[in-house]
């Protein structure tokens, strides 16, 4: 989370208040992931571990959620970007981050098949963004 959301910021230039309220959000749900983890953790063998495992995979398409709206929130106003920043770049992060509330959702609902179905894409999903951030 913390190289995706870094890798947003260095292409901007200049902040405004829809910027600072979207990042808010993200950083504030992101601030409940190691609870929720720990949850998840705690809960893991015990027959409670679909709910907990479902409130996890949900964490996540909230944080998708919240990654999406400060995206937008950045490139709506295309002069607060860095200048050398290009279209085809904004593109592929659009694209990417376009994937994250869908699989996410499927990573939630895969949970009631098995818990280890929807950590499993959980898991994949962090190796695909640590992967592609590399490229910006």
């Amino acid at each position: 989370m913390w190289m995706n959301h870094h890798a947003i910021f260095k292409f901007v230039r200049k902040v405004n208040a829809r910027i600072l309220f979207a990042n808010g959000i993200l950083l504030l749900i992101t601030t409940a992931i190691p609870f929720i983890t720990g949850l998840l953790s705690e809960y893991l063998n015990l027959p409670e571990a679909k709910t907990a495992c479902a409130v996890y995979t949900a964490s996540f398409v909230l944080v998708s959620v919240a990654f999406n709206y400060l995206w937008w929130a950045v490139i709506r106003d295309r002069s607060l970007l860095k200048e050398d920043f290009s279209e085809r770049a904004i593109e592929k992060i659009t694209r990417n981050y376009s994937l994250g509330i869908p699989l996410y959702s499927a990573a939630f609902a895969g949970t009631f098949v098995s818990i280890y179905l929807g950590i499993g894409i959980c898991t994949a999903l962090w190796i695909f963004w640590s992967v592609t951030v590399k490229d910006l």
